[in-house]
C-alpha cells in the first residue's frame, strides 16, 4: 500500500486509514506499507493494534500510527525494516515478539497516550533481535524493555522524558 504522505496533523493527511473498533486495523503478511497515516479508536481500546505483522519480511516507511492500544505489533518477523515511522498517542509504540533482523531506522516514538500519561515505547519479547538507529523515543515511562533472552543494538537515538528518576530509557529485564 502506498499513499502520498504521512502528515500527522489532524485533517491534513492525504491518505488516512481510520479504524473505529478494538481490533487490528492493518494486518500485514509480507509487503510494503508507505506514506500513510493510520488512526485508531483511542488508547482505551486496549486490544486495538494499528499494524500487525506476522511475516518473513516486511517494510514500513513514512507511516504514522496513532490512537491504538499497540501502535505496531510484530510476531515472527525475520527481516523487518521500519524507516521514518512515527507512533504516538498509543499505550505501546512497538511490540516486537520472537523476531530477528528488525531495523528501526529514524523512528519517532512518542510514548504518551495523549492524555499526559507516560507509557512504553518498545517492548521486546522472546529472543527478539532489534537494531535501533537514530530517531527518538520521547515521553516514556519505559523507553525500551529488553528481556534477558533478547538483543538490542542502539546507535544515535535520542531519549527524552519528563518522568525523571521514575522512568527508564532502556530497562534490561
Amino acid at each position: 500500500w502506498t499513499g502520498t504522505d504521512m502528515n500527522m496533523d489532524a485533517g491534513t493527511a492525504d491518505v488516512v486509514i481510520k479504524s473505529t473498533f478494538s481490533g487490528i486495523a492493518v494486518n500485514m503478511l509480507a509487503s510494503t506499507l508507505e506514506n500513510l497515516r493510520i488512526e485508531g479508536p483511542g488508547f482505551s481500546a486496549t486490544n486495538s493494534v494499528g499494524i500487525y505483522i506476522r511475516a518473513s519480511s516486511a517494510t514500513v516507511r513514512n507511516v504514522a500510527v496513532r490512537h491504538f492500544g499497540t501502535g505496531i505489533s510484530v510476531l515472527q518477523l525475520w527481516y523487518g525494516h521500519f524507516d521514518r515511522v512515527h507512533t504516538y498517542f498509543n499505550s505501546v509504540g512497538f511490540k516486537i515478539e520472537y523476531s530477528y533482523n528488525v531495523l528501526l531506522n529514524n523512528v519517532r516514538i512518542s510514548a504518551d497516550r495523549g492524555d499526559g500519561v507516560a507509557t512504553d515505547g518498545i517492548i521486546m519479547v522472546d529472543r527478539s533481535m532489534v537494531t535501533l538507529q537514530g530517531g527518538a523515543i520521547e515521553g516514556y515511562n519505559r523507553g525500551i524493555l529488553v528481556p534477558s533472552d533478547a538483543s538490542l543494538a542502539c546507535f544515535g537515538t535520542y531519549f527524552e522524558t519528563k518522568n525523571g528518576v521514575n522512568a527508564s530509557g532502556v530497562l534490561l529485564d
